[in-house]
Parts: structure tokens; sequence; C-alpha cells
């Protein structure tokens, strides 16, 4: 429906003829009143409206195609596991002042307690040791072992959020290891070195979904997250026009169907009065 009515609004309108003639003068537009608001507002966010739309109905994954295939699992599970033999923690762990929460789990294969301190994990050794993370070597060596037969195609360090790994809120950990593939789905992981969790990952089409769905719904788009308030202001200004444009389809919609009721109460009053 919003597309039917930009296509409609960008045929009728007259840039240079301004062939619409009303008492107040020559119009691009072929309405007056409320109706003119409201084309004016469709062709100044008709489109955003629509890929907001549009974007939002991804959220109900309706194209299984675009979901795209998971990442290549055996990578994550080889960095950080949560299934591990209970009898691997021969102690007791050593619980840090303000700690929430404990998770036994293996980094790299080595029996770790995660402890969770104001939302934000500390590794710690069985012997009671922080653990500093795991090193970027070690993770490459652990990475070509667990892919095979494919390889790693790219490993670098990511201090800065960039297109695939954003965060408005600077809440997701930094720095993080990029690591590509080579597999089909050419499958890529932003992992955190302190955790060895997977922070996010991509594989085949989920990368257009990126784009298509984050970007075009949330505006989530680099250069918009590192400027702020840019955000922020492009944001508000889109939804000021999306409310504007909707409350004059409101009174356009209340105007015609008050007329209809009108129109419907003149004739029953007039089969009235002729029976």
């Amino acid at each position: 429906m919003a597309l039917l009515g930009l296509i409609v609004g960008v045929w009728l309108y007259s840039p240079v003829a301004r062939r619409y003639r009303f008492p107040s003068g020559v119009s691009s537009v072929p309405y007056a009143g409320q109706k003119r608001w409201h084309t004016i507002l469709g062709l100044l966010f008709g489109l955003v409206t629509c890929t907001w739309a549009f974007s939002g109905m991804l959220s109900l994954s309706p194209f299984e195609w675009l979901s795209g295939r998971r990442a290549n699992a055996s990578l994550p599970a080889a960095l950080h596991s949560p299934r591990v033999p209970i009898g691997a923690f021969t102690e007791a762990p050593h619980i840090l002042p303000g700690a929430k929460e404990v998770e036994f789990a293996a980094l790299a294969g080595t029996p770790v307690y995660l402890e969770t301190i104001a939302g934000r994990p500390e590794v710690i050794s069985i012997d009671g040791r922080r653990h500093t993370g795991l090193d970027p070597v070690l993770v490459r060596r652990i990475a070509g072992q667990v892919v095979a037969p494919y390889r790693v195609e790219e490993f670098r360090i990511v201090r800065n959020y960039e297109a695939y790994y954003l965060d408005r809120h600077h809440e997701r950990p930094l720095p993080v290891i990029f690591i590509r593939l080579n597999d089909p789905e050419r499958s890529m992981y932003y992992v955190d070195p302190r955790t060895g969790r997977t922070a996010q990952s991509y594989a085949g089409s989920s990368r257009i979904n990126r784009w298509l769905y984050h970007g075009l719904h949330s505006l989530d788009l680099p250069w918009l997250y590192t400027h702020r308030p840019a955000w922020d202001l492009i944001v508000l200004s889109l939804m000021a026009g999306g409310t504007a444009l909707c409350v004059t389809s409101m009174v356009i919609a209340w105007r015609r169907l008050r007329h209809k009721l009108r129109m419907f109460r003149m004739r029953r009053t007039m089969v009235k009065a002729a029976a």
C-alpha cells in the first residue's frame, strides 16, 4: 500500500510545469489541504516508509534463503565450550567480590570459571588466578586445526567497530579477533579473546540480511554509528516524518468515512420521508 501510494504520488507530481491551478496559485501537487500535506510527506518519507516496513517484515524470516546457514560451529565450540565434565573442576571456585554468576566452561580446552561482575565476565583459572585471555597465535592454530579441510583466509585483530561489528552503546567487547574461512558459506567470526566467546558470526546470505534488516530498519550504518548524534537526529527526523504521514492518513480517512456516514444517514432519512 505504501509503495503504491509512492508510485501514484511520483506519477502525479509536476516539478516543472506546475500545471495544477488553485485560487492561491499554481502548484506541483494536485491537491489542497490535508491531501496536499499527505502527498508532500509521502514524497519525502514514502521510500523510507517502504524500506522500514520491508525490513520489519524480514524479522519474521519470510525468505528461507535470506536467513542463511549458520557459521561453522566447530570453531566457536573449540574456543569456548560450556559443556565441560564437572570432574574437570577439582577445586571449589575462587569467588571474586561482587560476582553474581559463575559459569563452568572450557577456554580453548582448559577448564576455567567465568565469573560475571557488574555485567563484565572475568575468567578465573582452577587455581584461582585471573586468566588474561587467549593468545591470538593460539586462536589461529586452533582455528587451522578444527576447520579442516577448509582454511583460515583472513585473521586480524579488530580494535574499533566496523561494518559487520557495530554497537552504538559500545557494549560489545573490543578488541576482538576476526576470522574468515574459505568454506562455501564464507563463514566470519568476531571472537572475544578474553572469554573465547563468539561475539558475532555470519555465513552465506546472513551478510545480506545484516544490511536489509539491521541496515534499513535500525539504520545500523557505520558512518552514523561513529558520528553521534547524527544517528539520533536522522532517526528522530524520520520518525517525526513517518508519524506526520500517518496522522494525515488518519485525518483523510476519517473525513472520507464521515462523509460516507453522512450520506448514508441522508438516504435513510429520505427513504423514511418517502414512506
